[in-house]
């Protein structure tokens, strides 16, 4: 027996046959009438619409057959469907070579003719109309036409299967979304309601009725001017009904979002954001319909008025914290001035070598007591937030070289060479806060070194600048490292009672180095020495402004008249005191208001003023002055204060004065500020 060959896209034909959902369904009354039509026409006992699977051909429709399917390899059609679209016509089985042998043949139904046509779908054959007869037979040209029609009638309703299989599919796709639709907006945690073109609710999700403290049935019907809904704005006002999402969206066909409004459930104001969407049907420019859904946000409002006087209260705790970092300040820094100033005062008349060396003994004390207090406040006003960064273009070399020039006197004293190696880079950082850092770390390195040398490196790598400072210190362990930034804390127990010293200074490094979006870090050996590195954001040198040079100011020869209003006698006795040293002529007052009958009754060069004091403050006082107008209009007014604050400092320039001294005062900054206001 000869088999016949797989179709040559037997793949494709298979998924064809499967797409017409036929296959093993049951009978059907359009294709039996084709089987009928086709045995009458034909005249012939058998007649089949096989459909060819895998390894079998089955029959939705016969006529003659007893089984319902036969295999294969053994069946006429799976030749039948290899002739490129023509029937295959066999008359007489028993003398063809290809199924002289078949079983078929042989044995029942004793196949001696065969006459099929391929059944076409999507352009591959998935069966075939035959009839078969156990009697040699030659049909006529006019029999083999009518087959042909009929298995193109048949292909017609094998496409119409195929259709209806599709549509059921999308039907039953169409039911599952529904389901599924109807699902997700009764799972909803959101409210959803539907109104029709009057405003009125035809439909609403169990959402809705939770969130409004309604059923399904009280909410059907009810329209946005129902005067039970007690609706409000959020500024309390009421919430007429044209004004409600749903009619918006009604009346302009265009969706609303993010409305806020209370709604009287109870006795209880829920506050819920609507959105509001239009329903189109395809076509219309006006909607048919609105959705309306929303959100219950009380507990939302209620998180916000507590965040809102959470916000208030941290304010007011804020503004406590500064205010109190001002008071100590000026309490600290104010006894300080009469350490300090005192003992400058005393040294500049000591001829005495013993007195001498006390009187230092007691200025270097203090101004260490002075460092440990700024320290404090200083890091104290970081946690506060009180001190506002605001980085800039400049150039970290320079900024180096002046801290270098600042702390050559203690190197010298130390017998330690300083050295500086910086390339041409620029640098993103608050020069205020750069020169910070780098007087702590230079500082530590001198502190922390008894021989050799403390360089300064500044560069830039990967795409940052970064600046180092080395030493040949003391170094530190492995285990000490991870303190060193950490507030209050040293290498060890006895560097504080052998070198001093709060441990804030690498605290606040850290902070102001974080604060310019850098990092900062530490290497170390023991016995060596250490390199204390950060990096900063890089910048253009060409973005970097130039400061302009200074012009030489040469102090005057004679001697200015100066009101000094201060209310601390210490104080009065230092500032007055240290005038007097630099050959000025001094008026003292106690208060603000003393300071203003003062400066109208007399003429003064310069008046320094003491910026906290009671009745009248130095602040009020200048700004007294300033109204006057006149002369008192530009007299120069230079700032005394204890405050480190730098707010404070801008209330000075703001209120007209044109210096600021920080207490302790010292001879040489009195002088400095005295030249440049005598200028």
């Amino acid at each position: 027996m000869q088999e016949s060959a797989a179709h040559p896209r037997e793949s494709e034909r298979l998924a064809r046959l499967h797409g017409c959902g036929v296959l093993d369904t049951g009978p059907d009354d359009d294709f039996k009438a084709i089987t009928d039509l086709a045995s009458l026409v034909l005249e012939c006992p058998i007649a089949l619409v096989g459909l060819i699977a895998e390894s079998r051909v089955w029959f939705k429709a016969k006529v003659g057959l007893a089984v319902n399917e036969l295999p294969r390899s053994s069946s006429f059609c799976a030749h039948a469907i290899l002739s490129s679209g023509e029937p295959l016509v066999v008359e007489d089985a028993r003398r063809d070579p290809r199924f002289h042998d078949n079983p078929l043949v042989a044995g029942a139904p004793h196949v001696a003719f065969y006459a099929g046509v391929p059944l076409v779908v999507g352009g591959l054959p998935v069966g075939t109309l035959c009839v078969i007869d156990d009697r040699p037979r030659t049909p006529t040209s006019r029999q083999l036409k009518a087959l042909v029609q009929l298995a193109r009638q048949t292909e017609v309703l094998l496409e119409a299967c195929k259709t209806n299989r599709a549509l059921e599919g999308v039907a039953r796709q169409h039911r599952e979304s529904e389901e599924q639709l109807r699902a997700v907006v009764h799972s909803m945690h959101d409210g959803m309601v539907m109104h029709d073109r009057t405003g009125a609710i035809v439909w609403n999700n169990p959402s809705a009725w939770r969130i409004l403290g309604l059923t399904e049935d009280q909410l059907k019907g009810r329209t946005s001017f129902d005067p039970r809904w007690r609706s409000v704005h959020p500024d309390g006002t009421p919430f007429v009904g044209n004004e409600h999402p749903a009619m918006v969206v009604l009346a302009t066909n265009r969706p609303v979002r993010g409305v806020v409004m209370g709604v009287g459930v109870g006795d209880e104001l829920r506050w819920i954001r609507i959105n509001g969407e239009p329903l189109f049907r395809p076509g219309e420019t006006v909607c048919w319909a609105a959705v309306a859904s929303f959100t219950d946000i009380t507990e939302l409002r209620r998180r916000e008025e507590d965040l809102s006087r959470a916000v208030v209260v941290a304010e007011q705790a804020s503004r406590a914290k500064s205010e109190f970092l001002a008071t100590m300040s000026h309490e600290l820094r104010t006894p300080m001035n009469g350490v300090i100033g005192m003992s400058e005062l005393l040294l500049a008349d000591s001829r005495d070598d013993e007195r001498t060396s006390m009187l230092t003994t007691i200025r270097d004390s203090g101004r260490s007591l002075l460092s440990i207090i700024d320290d404090l406040l200083d890091y104290s006003k970081i946690e506060a937030g009180g001190r506002h960064l605001a980085p800039e273009p400049c150039a970290p070399g320079a900024v180096a070289s002046g801290v270098l020039q600042l702390l050559a006197a203690q190197a010298k004293k130390k017998g330690l060479t300083v050295g500086l190696e910086a390339h041409e880079v620029g640098a993103l950082a608050d020069v205020d806060a750069l020169r910070q850092v780098l007087v702590n770390l230079v500082g530590n390195a001198l502190k922390f070194t008894s021989t050799g040398h403390v360089t300064v490196r500044v560069f830039e790598r990967a795409g940052r600048c970064r600046i180092e400072v080395s030493d040949t210190g003391i170094g530190l362990t492995a285990e000490q490292l991870p303190r060193l930034f950490q507030r209050f804390s040293q290498a060890e127990s006895t560097t504080t009672r052998r070198f001093g010293g709060t441990g804030l200074g690498l605290a606040i490094c850290k902070r102001l180095v974080e604060g310019m979006q850098g990092t900062i870090g530490v290497e170390s050996i023991v016995g060596v020495g250490s390199t204390f590195w950060f990096t900063l954001p890089a910048a253009a040198l060409c973005d970097i402004v130039k400061p302009q040079t200074a012009s030489v100011i040469t102090p005057l020869e004679r001697a200015l008249h100066v009101l000094l209003v201060e209310d601390n006698v210490v104080n009065q006795r230092v500032s007055a005191g240290m005038l007097k040293r630099l050959g000025h002529l001094v008026v003292v007052v106690d208060d603000g208001r003393k300071a203003l009958e003062a400066v109208e009754r007399q003429h003064f060069d310069v008046v320094l003023m003491d910026v906290q004091m009671p009745e009248m403050d130095g602040l009020e006082a200048t700004r007294a002055i300033r109204t006057r107008g006149g002369l008192l209009s530009a007299i120069p007014i230079i700032a005394l204060t204890a405050s480190v604050l730098k707010d404070e400092r801008l209330a000075c320039f703001e209120a007209g004065m044109n210096d600021v001294l920080a207490k302790p005062l010292t001879l040489d900054a009195l002088r400095d500020a005295m030249t440049r206001m005598a200028a």
